[in-house]
């Protein structure tokens, strides 16, 4: 069975409301429970204990520093610098784990996309007046998928991450992942997305690659975690439970290329900037219970909160879903306080955001023009990722939805739908499958061998599809 079949056969319909409870419901069963004393076994309590106080005291301060400064702690660089950023602006890239990326494109993306969705029969979220759609081989998703300036802003990014010289991880070649689109109308209030971080839901503490990147914080050292180890990422499995939407691939970054232009109050992202202590807090989270109520003087001291490590309670999370956070599942992130709107962007502005962060969608949109994106992601090239792109490819083909997401009527017959016939540029061809990439030279042997075996996957391993020339 080819891979297209497989992916129309296994996944269901659906849409971008899929991925979270708060539009489906989720509980966790009870036997979950038992991943707490795995984490925390006999004789590590009083060190994740001390860890949890030492976070909940750094919260304190982060909280200062974003009620100060707000949107202000985005970084932003300019594309056309994009060669020479100071090695201390990609350090507070990395803490923030966010960045604009300005005047990536001058094409006018948007007036093909929304020329697009006019000319075909697009389903979308919600269904009743769609605001983001099921559409991902629009001539302007994947003429901006291989455009060469997001390919490079791509590599930059890629590289904030590290793997080490016998890895199978290649940072300097980017793979192509497709997504859906957004054009959000004015006055809109049906996609408002509160605040959650895309990737693993219960997986975060269940598998075993994310427990192995996430040691750090089990053990008590939170303020060790590296959340740019892209090796141990690509070994995480973000899956187990047969979601609709989950990223199938190793993704380092989350990204949209700005349709328009678009600021605060004007339903755009918001963000929460200061990624190692989020991801330490929803980690730890479920490891502690309040003895006081909420909203009672000391609610949040840490003398309120005793480990927990009988229940089956993961704030949060829920089986087949994104982890969503609240106030009340997550009060020491202050949310209310400590969500900020991204800067304003203009069409061309490419914003990325670490494949962990946690991000929402403002409740309403009260700007007078549609706020509208592509969304764009950063992947490296890995085995894992080699194998999506294969399947991608046949979905590219066969003008269906990509492998990661919900089946549906799919692309097949729209007007104007892209081809691989639209793709020039070499980097753009191999980006998408259709070339093979360039193994005569690489950083490492291991780079190297990586792409000749990725090529492998892609052009004869199982694929029909002979390696070209």
């Amino acid at each position: 069975m080819s891979a297209t079949a497989t992916h129309t056969a296994t996944k269901r319909t659906g849409d971008i409301g899929s991925v979270f409870a708060q539009f489906s419901g989720g509980t966790l069963p009870p036997h979950f429970a038992r991943l707490k004393r795995e984490l925390v076994p006999p004789g590590r309590e009083e060190a994740v204990i001390a860890s949890w106080h030492r976070l909940l005291a750094r919260l304190h301060d982060v909280t200062a520093e974003i009620e100060a400064k707000g949107s202000d702690l985005i970084p932003e660089v300019q594309f056309a610098e994009l060669d020479d950023i100071a090695p201390e602006v990609e350090d507070e890239v990395r803490a923030r784990g966010m960045v604009v990326v300005r005047g990536v494109t001058d094409t006018d993306l948007g007036a093909q996309l929304r020329s697009y969705v006019r000319s075909n029969p697009v389903t979308g979220f919600p269904k009743e007046n769609p605001q983001v759609f099921e559409v991902y081989w629009s001539p302007a998703q994947v003429g901006a998928r291989a455009h060469s300036h997001v390919l490079k802003t791509q590599r930059w990014a890629n590289r904030l991450f590290h793997a080490g010289d016998g890895a199978e991880v290649d940072l300097d070649t980017p793979v192509s992942y497709c997504d859906r689109a957004r054009i959000r109308q004015p006055g809109d209030t049906s996609f408002a997305l509160g605040p959650h971080a895309d990737g693993g839901s219960i997986e975060l503490w269940e598998d075993k690659g994310y427990r192995a990147l996430y040691r750090s914080i089990f053990a008590g050292e939170w303020e060790k975690y590296d959340a740019y180890d892209a090796v141990l990422r690509d070994g995480a499995n973000s899956n187990l439970h047969d979601a609709v939407a989950h990223c199938g691939v190793t993704r380092t970054w989350q990204g949209w290329l700005s349709l328009s232009h678009t600021g605060a109050g004007e339903g755009t992202l918001q963000v929460y900037p200061a990624l190692r202590e989020a991801t330490a807090y929803i980690l730890l989270r479920p490891f502690f219970r309040a003895l006081l109520p909420p909203h009672v003087p000391g609610y949040l001291a840490p003398e309120n909160w005793v480990l927990d490590l009988e229940s089956a309670s993961f704030p949060g999370a829920a089986l087949g879903k994104t982890i969503e956070l609240s106030p009340e599942t997550h009060p020491h992130l202050r949310l209310d306080k400590c969500m900020v709107p991204m800067r304003r962007v203009r069409p061309g502005d490419y914003v990325l955001w670490h494949c962990e962060g946690v991000h929402a969608v403002e409740s309403v949109h009260e700007g007078a023009e549609d706020s509208s994106v592509l969304y764009i992601g950063a992947c490296p090239l890995t085995k894992r990722n080699a194998c999506h792109l294969r399947k991608q490819r046949d979905c590219f083909e066969r003008g269906e939805s990509g492998p990661d997401f919900p089946a549906g009527v799919g692309e097949a017959d729209f007007d104007g739908r892209a081809t691989a016939a639209d793709i020039k540029g070499a980097e753009g061809r191999r980006a998408m499958g259709l070339e093979p990439f360039d193994a005569a030279w690489g950083r490492t042997q291991g780079v190297q061998a990586l792409r000749r075996a990725a090529n492998e996957i892609l052009f004869s391993r199982s694929t029909g599809t002979p390696l070209p020339g």
